[in-house]
């Protein structure tokens, strides 16, 4: 008798604290939650979860006429997990009325993984996912969502959101009248610390990424942006009502933040957004002469390293302070620094700096303006460039070193850097036809640059050699 005494408290304490394993499955009697007797529908599955539990989704398709409100937090020790039971059998989560897939608010701690999220475009004006205030301690892994009629996540008043090993996609908007409306990928509205890691984001027609909408606190902080695939292009088929043959994506990442005014009125005047964004690889964006893969705007601290763009009107802008039009306000200008950078066919310029970038420094690039393939023709309405410094950024604070130009250096940059800005011409390459910027052991930019503490590693990660520093994005491996 004491041991059955003993065995049924031990089984109330694991399931008042979680650690236990809940089932669901498309079928059409609810059940228990367990594997031979699974839920059939979210509410009861969400309600039942606690600290430490998984609740293991079976193969299908579930329909969802409402959206799955997650009810009860996990710990920092005991994550509530929501994911797959077969990965190699995904369920697709399938929303049919206009409304959210997923929707959370004041809960925190949970990991999904492993779940397609099928909007059929008609979600409405309602994101696919939409993490809400107080939310916090969010991860999607191996996750996709796609073909959303607006933004595929919204990120609100949310902290310590991590988006890993997903794929994005086909979140479109087209207007009656004939022109794209954003749909991004991901909007980060506001809240702390998203990170976007080894996903593949595409043919949205908005941004891929966009941190900020709001001109006013309350705003984001820490964006985290590494390892991903960012790209888009024209396609040959008609989605959610875009003809064929149309313009994409706006930009690949894009970043936005309060007015001047408000931020100096704020109880840290001098506040800026961390942005950190590190070994990306973006295409494709090309809807508009101006369109950039990567816009760095307003009042951010931006690093950008061992990042590759190409096939893109404009590799990267950096936008200072400029008046918002719909507003009349006016925003602070960002620090952006650049490591190992590279971009090639770019239709229009590859680095745009804008008024008053208030610090710019651009460290072991590689800028390859060559058109190889004029792959969207008739719309480069202005003469292609390296550099395009049109309304005359703040040369002040301005810092260039160790970067190389393909043929010859833009004339903006004349008298403003020194002479380890270097220009290279094909033979300075092992496969300049290929875009394969390694130096030739012959290339004069080899050893050829100056030592720069910050700068330790190149593209590839190989170090760099104190005293021996090369040119460009690549340190030179020679053969011992």
């Amino acid at each position: 008798m004491k041991k059955i005494i003993l065995l049924i408290m031990v089984m109330s304490f694991i399931t008042a604290y979680g650690q236990n394993n809940w089932y669901i499955d498309n079928i059409m009697k609810n059940g228990s939650g367990s594997f031979k007797d699974p839920f059939n529908n979210f509410l009861s599955a969400m309600q039942i979860l606690r600290p430490g539990d998984t609740l293991l989704i079976m193969p299908g398709t579930y329909y969802l006429t409402s959206f799955i409100l997650p009810v009860n937090s996990g710990s920092a020790s005991k994550w509530i997990t929501v994911k797959a039971y077969n990965q190699n059998d995904r369920p697709v989560l399938k929303t049919i009325a206009a409304t959210n897939a997923i929707r959370t608010i004041n809960v925190g701690y949970y990991r999904w993984e492993g779940i397609d999220i099928d909007g059929d475009f008609l979600n409405g004006v309602y994101p696919l996912i939409n993490l809400r205030a107080g939310t916090h301690h969010f991860t999607f892994y191996n996750c996709k969502w796609y073909e959303s009629h607006t933004d595929g996540l919204v990120i609100e008043e949310t902290d310590y959101v991590k988006i890993d090993s997903c794929e994005i996609y086909y979140c479109v908007h087209y207007k009656a009248e004939g022109k794209r409306k954003d749909a991004h990928g991901i909007m980060f509205k506001s809240g702390n610390k998203l990170t976007v890691n080894n996903c593949n984001i595409h043919h949205n027609s908005g941004d891929c990424i966009q941190s900020g909408t709001s001109l006013t606190f309350p705003t984001w902080d820490s964006l985290i942006i590494t390892n991903n695939h960012l790209w888009s292009g024209m396609i040959d088929t008609v989605v959610n009502t875009m003809p064929s043959h149309t313009y994409w994506s706006e930009n690949g990442i894009d970043t936005k933040t309060p007015d001047s005014a408000d931020i100096a009125q704020s109880e840290d005047p001098d506040w800026r957004a961390y942005v950190y964004i590190d070994n990306n690889i973006l295409h494709g964006f090309n809807g508009d002469y101006d369109w950039p893969a990567i816009a760095i705007n307003m009042a951010v601290d931006a690093t950008i390293k061992n990042t590759l763009v190409y096939e893109s009107a404009i590799a990267y802008r950096l936008m200072g302070p400029s008046i918002i039009t719909s507003t009349g306000t006016i925003s602070k200008g960002p620090i952006v620094k650049m490591i190992n950078c590279i971009s090639y066919d770019t239709f229009w310029s590859a680095l745009w700096p804008q008024t008053n970038v208030d610090s710019l420094r651009i460290w072991n690039c590689t800028f390859d303006n060559s058109i190889d393939t004029l792959w969207w023709p008739g719309i480069h309405v202005r003469a292609p460039s390296y550099f395009d410094d049109r309304v005359s950024f703040n040369k002040d604070n301005f810092d260039m070193r160790n970067t190389i130009f393909v043929n010859s250096m833009p004339p903006e940059l004349a008298g403003i850097v020194n002479n380890t800005v270097y220009i290279a011409n094909p033979a300075d390459f092992v496969d300049y036809e290929h875009h394969n910027y390694h130096l030739a052991e012959t290339s004069g930019a080899v050893n050829s640059g100056v030592t720069i503490p910050e700068v330790t590693v190149d593209f590839d990660c190989n170090p760099r050699i104190a005293g021996e520093y090369d040119i460009g994005a690549f340190e030179k491996q020679h053969d011992e």
